[in-house]
C-alpha cells in the first residue's frame, strides 16, 4: 500500500529516522505521546512536548533531537527546516518477573517495553504557503521560512545555500597551494644562489 510516506521518499525529500530502543515503559503508553506530534513542525513540537503532563514525554523530545541533529549530518539540515513525518512505537521484547499470590500460587509480571521510532523531512515551504486557505496561515508559514533561513546561516554561514565545496574544488585548491609554493620555493632557492655568488665576487 502506498502511504504518505512512500511519496515523499519517492519524490526524493530528504528524510531521516532515529530510533530510541529499550524504552522501558508500555509501548501503549508510549504511543499516546507520539500520536500528539505528528506531522507537527519540528521546533512546534518540542515546545508541545514541553506542557505535555506524561511521564516520557521528554524521552520523545531528546528523540527527535537526535533524529534532527542525524538529519543536519547526512543532509545539512537544520531543526527549523523538518517536520516530523512520522512517530509511533514498535513492541521490545518484555522481561519476565516473578509474581507471588495467595494460596500458594504464583504467576509472571511482564515489564514491558518499546521502541520510539521518530522520522523527520525536510518541509517544503512554498507548497504549505500556496496551499494555505487563510492570511494567517500564510503568514505563519512565511514566518517559519524565515525563521528556518537564519538559522541555516547562523549554522552553516557562507555555505547556507550552496553548500560545502565539493571534493574536486578542495583537490584543485590543494594543486594551486602547492604549486604556488613550489614556486617559492625555487624563488628562494634562486635568490640564495644569487647572493652567495655576489658575496664571492665581492670577497
Amino acid at each position: 500500500r502506498e502511504t504518505h510516506y512512500h511519496v515523499k521518499r519517492l519524490n526524493g525529500v530528504p528524510t531521516t529516522r532515529y530510533v530510541e530502543k529499550k524504552v522501558r515503559t508500555s509501548p501503549w503508553k508510549l504511543n499516546i505521546i507520539c500520536r500528539m506530534i505528528r506531522r507537527l513542525w519540528v521546533p512546534e513540537a518540542l515546545t508541545q512536548l514541553k506542557f505535555v503532563q506524561k511521564r516520557w514525554a521528554p524521552t520523545v523530545a531528546k528523540t527527535i533531537e537526535k533524529a534532527a541533529y542525524k538529519a543536519g549530518l547526512q543532509h545539512n539540515l537544520v531543526p527549523q527546516e523538518l517536520e516530523v513525518e512520522r512517530a509511533f512505537v514498535t513492541p521490545a521484547p518484555f522481561e519476565k518477573r516473578l509474581d507471588i499470590k495467595a494460596k500458594g500460587q504464583s504467576g509472571i509480571i511482564r515489564l514491558r517495553s518499546g521502541h520510539i521510532v521518530i522520522w523527520v523531512a525536510k518541509i517544503n515551504f512554498d507548497k504549505y504557503i500556496q496551499e494555505a486557505k487563510t492570511i494567517k496561515h500564510k503568514l505563519k508559514w512565511q514566518k517559519r521560512r524565515e525563521d528556518a533561513n537564519k538559522e541555516r546561516v547562523r549554522v552553516l554561514g557562507e555555505f547556507a545555500f550552496t553548500g560545502p565545496p565539493s571534493k574536486d574544488s578542495k583537490s584543485l585548491s590543494d594543486d594551486s597551494v602547492d604549486s604556488s609554493s613550489s614556486t617559492s620555493s625555487t624563488e628562494s632557492t634562486a635568490n640564495k644562489s644569487t647572493s652567495s655568488s655576489s658575496s664571492s665576487y665581492y670577497s
